[in-house]
């Protein structure tokens, strides 16, 4: 498993020599990326530097990361992309034995990773789109992130209908599970527009799994239907089964109104099953999460602006077991409330101020809270942030672990000083029931 990983950070590194640079994939880098447009080549490199310890362990990281697309997707007759990663942990023999990591490098200094690497065809015949490698499909009833290949036939003029069908391996090697497993994936969609405004996604997966003397063979299904009216109104539900039994439904709507400063949103989400184990390759974080009990949550977000000086935001969520009385980690009831305002005396800064207020099952845990950020921008080149914010539960992707009563103080700084070149600084001190931990960020990244 190590050693596929290091074959494929050496794919990747090779494959962007020959290309002749380096680039981007991440949204955020291509909204920021500064490269030419139409450039054949685009994409970022960047080198961060992780610290994050308390008086129990501590972690200190170096992470490259290499992105790069070649041609335009879905317009080029040939185009690619790639992601990679690099990561060397700088304290592998110091840091306490149950200390957590930014980047898990498995009793290594130093690790690789292939996150994505394929190349696209794209033609006026059928099927339109060929793309092999190792990809993902976010539309899917669950994510998927395999090695393979995908057809799509796209839309054609009187025609709104677009078709798709995928198979291959799912991956396993950038996720490093002990379990030996021969797994294999397929799946097929269909998407029209059956009217203005109006689209229908129906959505298939397959799953066959082979592990430890168990087999797991497991279809998934999705359906979800979406409506936008004027521009301005925006609907959409998705509803999702696994073999034979409901999984889940999700309900979200959104109003904009540019001109009067005015945006709201609605959501609803129930989880419609117990969530149980359905197989190592789509669901990596059962030996956390367990069984998940079913839920029900709601959420509503309401914005509202004033001649560009100030503003408010408000809203409420809330999360109520249906399944069962009994609360589990990472599975609580609560309802939240929360408001914020917003003043902008100067061209570039921001003042804010957040109320919350929690309601928990257990009493003791119900909690008001304040917190507080201060933002300034100059020609976006330049940011900087301080505040602090507080949480009542928050998922620790370091820890792994739910942290309760989280009170975060941080500090944040962006600047670019050429077009192509950025470099960000993140200071945070956290304040939870169990410890206190500070993290450190700098990242410098180069734009193509």
């Amino acid at each position: 498993m190590k050693h596929n990983r290091r074959l494929g950070g050496l794919y990747a590194l090779l494959f962007c020599l020959a290309l002749g640079g380096s680039v981007s994939a991440g949204q955020e880098a291509e909204e920021e990326s500064g490269h030419p447009e139409n450039a054949p080549v685009s994409g970022y490199f960047d080198l961060r530097y992780q610290y994050r310890g308390s008086e129990d362990y501590l972690d200190r990281d170096l992470v490259q990361s290499v992105s790069l697309d070649f041609g335009e997707e879905g317009v080029s007759l040939v185009s690619g992309h790639l992601h990679a990663q690099g990561y060397a942990d700088l304290d592998l023999d110091t840091a306490a034995e149950d200390g957590a990591v930014f980047r898990d490098t498995y009793n290594d200094k130093v690790d690789a990773r292939l996150f994505l690497a394929y190349l696209d065809v794209n033609s006026q015949a059928p099927p339109g789109l060929f793309r092999a490698g190792r990809q993902e499909i976010y539309q899917s009833p669950v994510f998927v992130h395999f090695d393979g290949i995908r057809l799509e036939a796209g839309e054609r003029p009187g025609i709104k209908l677009k078709a798709g069908a995928y198979g291959g391996k799912p991956v396993r090697d950038i996720y490093e599970t002990d379990t030996d497993n021969d797994g294999a994936l397929a799946g097929a969609y269909l998407e029209s527009r059956p009217w203005r405004g109006g689209r229908a996604h129906l959505h298939w997966t397959y799953l066959h799994e082979e592990y430890d003397d168990v087999e797991v063979e497991d279809n998934y299904y999705s359906l979800s239907l979406s409506q936008a009216l004027y521009q301005r109104l925006r609907f959409r539900a998705v509803y999702s089964r696994v073999n034979d039994l409901n999984r889940d439904l999700t309900i979200s709507g959104s109003l904009a109104v540019p001109e009067s400063e005015f945006a709201l949103r609605v959501s609803y989400y129930e989880l419609l099953e117990k969530q149980e184990f359905t197989g190592v390759d789509l669901d990596y974080y059962y030996s956390a999460l367990f069984n998940y009990q079913p839920y029900r949550q709601g959420g509503i977000w309401l914005h509202q602006g004033f001649n560009r000086v100030a503003a408010i935001d408000a809203g409420a969520d809330f999360r109520e077991l249906t399944g069962s009385e009994d609360e589990t980690a990472y599975n609580h009831e609560f309802a939240h409330y929360f408001a914020v305002l917003s003043l902008m005396p100067y061209e570039g800064l921001t003042l804010s101020a957040s109320g919350d207020r929690f309601d928990a099952r257990d009493d003791s845990l119900d909690t008001t809270a304040y917190g507080g950020d201060v933002t300034y921008r100059h020609d976006k080149k330049f940011r900087v942030s301080v505040g602090s914010y507080y949480a009542l539960y928050e998922y620790d992707y370091l820890l792994d672990d739910e942290q309760t009563d989280v009170r975060n103080y941080y500090a944040r700084l962006r600047w670019r000083p050429l077009d192509n070149f950025r470099l960000d600084v993140g200071y945070e001190y956290e304040d939870t029931e169990e410890a206190d931990y500070t993290t450190l960020k700098l990242k410098a990244a180069v734009y193509f």
